[in-house]
């Protein structure tokens, strides 16, 4: 006899899972996942990753620009950002403002001369469901 209900403490993840195990049981997310983030003050997430698929946080010294840039832009800033903010909003910060601060301060900005190719979003969720597998542990 089922539940009225089962309240998963993971994120919409678990409750898919145990609804397949269990298909007669009504399953609930105990948490909302709607963006990587991490505590930027008490009470207050900001994003910093997008789940992509295809990290490039490595060409920036650790920040990304797909998660951080109101226009995901892999190769500069757009035309809009003025003095450090994003066009959207004078409460945004310009990922790209600060990349180029830190590149500039590391006397490493020769970094972005390179072209980054367009990214590949079949690797991000607007690709569909994604799937990842390690063949070592496949039998």
């Amino acid at each position: 006899m089922p539940l009225d209900a089962v309240i998963s403490m993971a994120c919409g993840v678990g409750p898919q899972f145990l609804s397949e195990a269990y298909p007669n049981q009504r399953f609930f997310p105990a948490v909302n996942t709607t963006f990587f983030g991490g505590a930027v003050q008490h009470g207050i997430w900001a994003e910093r990753c997008a789940g992509c698929g295809t990290c490039v946080i490595h060409y920036f010294d650790g920040m990304c620009p797909v998660a951080r840039c109101s226009k995901s832009l892999l190769n500069g800033p757009c035309g809009g950002s003025a003095d450090g903010k994003c066009e959207i909003s004078k409460d945004v910060d310009c990922i790209w403002d600060m990349i180029v601060r830190k590149k500039i301060e590391q006397d490493r900005l020769d970094d972005l001369l390179e072209v980054k190719p367009a990214k590949d979003w079949r690797t991000s969720r607007d690709g569909g469901p994604r799937k990842s597998v390690r063949e070592e542990l496949v039998e």
